[in-house]
């Protein structure tokens, strides 16, 4: 399954993804048809993904979310607080 989602992601065609979801709306495993479901849902969006491949709203991501009770936020508390530290490697002959 995740190699026909896969196809249908590379191709860019809406007309597979049609037949991707029709086929797993009426599968007999139940894990698969709530993720065709949920790609119903959202088609629009999915539909934007294939159609637009080059356009993304990662830079934008969190952007628009309540800061925490700190003042930080989300992307700024990830990159701060769950960015493990590493020491430097000393194969690189860095203090």
């Amino acid at each position: 399954m995740s190699d026909r989602f896969y196809e249908v992601l590379i191709s860019g065609e809406v007309a597979k993804l049609d037949r991707f979801t029709a086929t797993y709306l009426h599968d007999p495993r139940e894990p698969l048809v709530a993720f065709a479901a949920g790609l119903q849902k959202d088609y629009a969006a999915v539909k934007n993904c294939l159609l637009y491949p080059d356009i993304s709203n990662g830079p934008m991501e969190a952007s628009n979310q309540p800061e925490n009770q700190n003042g930080e936020a989300k992307s700024v508390r990830r990159g701060r607080f769950r960015t493990p530290q590493r020491a430097p490697c000393s194969c690189l002959g860095l203090p």
